[in-house]
């Protein structure tokens, strides 16, 4: 499926440019033939039967083609990414069964720490680490990936996909974006991640479209790029864009002009909810419109609005085959236009968790995906996204949205950021708390004042906390785990 695609286009656009990093080019002949040769390595590894290889690199043309080498191989890969500590990597290491870790030699020194063994490096850009696991991995045929997302209670999850439910997927993204051989994709989230490495790299390397991956995000160096290179397709997350608007603001004042970005048609954002505030700036900058995209781990992508501003709101339409539908809390499919927990169905869904185990029985349900988000599904199709059903706060049995506000105090004078969070206060449940990302001085009394007169009164925030920053993830998310514990 995958392989066979990227093989068939590659043969087809031999001397096409097919990869873009800050390292070089790679025509499609050029990077077929490294991936070829990268799969013989892995094959003289003389690695188990479906035995997994694990993968620690920034977005470069090596990580790429390792994930397609395996692939290749017959071996599937688990994505550790670049950012693992080495109690994260010893961790997932030890639960997953990796003896063999293909790496990138910047990260020799959380190796070494991690007990890691080095044997003879791959390439100049590739070592080679050993582990002495003797746990057997839980691979079965036609594993292709293992990603790694965040948990409940600090205990992260290791979810398995197949190579024909990632294939699904890009058949589906391909079609409903309307791909073309001519589309060149810029990739600015890490490919470890389902965002950056399906939709933001298989899609365009497998199908025959041309792919810039950027390694590390540098507003002026990405605006600069999007023009010399003529990018059609922009993958990024909400923060992403804010930063962008911020880059182009600051050439204007300092009489600098700006890139011309005309050849964009398609400006994707995933990973958070995008800021009706960011997306309103970056239209009225770059005439762009920035379209929704909504997903995860275990799904990948499951909807893209490619209408945002009729559908302002909404995370928009189910792509390729994926149905999604609202339940109640026991399980009863609900009517068109009704809020319950999301639930899914597609070929393209997660395998399994290799842990935390007891997810399996948990968020799988009668062939239903269970999302933990909340939202609707409308008449004509539109997916609207209301909440996560763990993040929603209990204020005296009053169930209240952070994300609404957030939404709310955004629009007060001075704050540049905000999160909201529910702090557990004894006999009344939650109460709520505030923090904030000021750009001036704020009056905390003022502020107080404009959520009472627009919002109700059990939604107001009882604390607020003005912070430098808020705790986010590789992919933007606010971290407000972190902002709970810390209290």
């Amino acid at each position: 499926m995958l392989i066979e695609c990227f093989e068939k286009n590659a043969n087809l656009n031999k001397n096409k440019t097919a990869l873009i990093t800050r390292d070089g080019s790679w025509s499609f002949g050029e990077l077929s033939g490294f991936v070829k040769s990268i799969s013989n390595e892995i094959r003289n590894k003389k690695i188990r039967d479906f035995e997994p290889v694990g993968l620690a690199f920034p977005n470069c043309m090596e990580f790429a083609s390792l994930i397609l080498g395996s692939l290749m191989a017959g071996t599937p890969s688990v994505l550790l990414g670049s950012y693992l500590k080495p109690r994260e990597l010893l961790y997932h290491v030890e639960n997953i069964g990796i003896r063999i870790v293909l790496a990138s030699p910047r990260l020799e020194n959380v190796f070494l720490e991690a007990g890691g063994v080095r044997e003879a490096s791959l390439t100049s850009a590739i070592d080679c680490w050993r582990f002495n696991t003797e746990k057997r991995s839980k691979f079965q045929k036609g594993d292709f990936i293992c990603q790694l997302t965040s948990g409940t209670n600090g205990i992260p999850k290791a979810v398995i996909r197949t190579e024909e439910a990632v294939w699904t997927e890009v058949a589906g993204t391909a079609e409903l974006i309307r791909l073309s051989g001519d589309d060149k994709f810029l990739t600015l989230p890490p490919i470890h991640h389902s965002y950056g490495l399906i939709g933001g790299t298989l899609v365009p390397l497998c199908l025959g479209a041309q792919l810039a991956l950027s390694e590390a995000f540098m507003p002026a160096d990405v605006l600069n790029m999007l023009g010399a290179q003529r990018v059609t397709v922009l993958f990024a997350v909400p923060f992403m864009y804010h930063l962008l608007n911020q880059a182009y603001k600051q050439r204007l004042e300092a009489n600098r002009e700006n890139p011309d970005l005309s050849s964009l048609r398609l400006c994707l954002s995933a990973g958070a909810p995008m800021k009706a505030e960011i997306a309103k700036e970056f239209k009225n900058r770059f005439n762009r419109q920035i379209c929704q995209d909504y997903g995860s781990t275990e799904t990948g992508v499951m909807c893209i609005n490619l209408k945002q501003e009729d559908f302002e709101n909404s995370v928009g339409l189910p792509v390729g085959d994926y149905i999604i539908r609202a339940f109640d809390e026991n399980g009863n499919e609900l009517p068109v236009g009704t809020d319950g927990e999301l639930r899914i169905k597609s070929n393209a869904t997660a395998r399994v968790y290799l842990y935390p185990e007891e997810l399996n029985s948990t968020a799988f349900s009668n062939g239903w995906f269970c999302t933990g988000d909340t939202g609707r599904i409308e008449e004509n199709g539109y997916v609207y996204v209301s909440g996560r059903k763990s993040s929603l706060i209990n204020v005296s049995g009053m169930k209240v949205d952070p994300v609404e506000v957030e939404n709310i105090i955004m629009q007060f004078p001075g704050v540049k950021d905000a999160a909201v969070v529910g702090l557990d206060s004894g006999y009344s449940g939650q109460i709520i708390k505030a923090y904030i990302v000021a750009s001036e001085k704020i009056d905390e009394s003022q502020l107080i004042l404009f959520c009472r007169k627009n919002m109700a009164s059990f939604k107001v925030p009882r604390a607020i906390e003005f912070l430098e920053e808020l705790p986010r993830s590789q992919t933007g998310k606010v971290l407000r785990k972190y902002l709970i514990n810390n209290n």
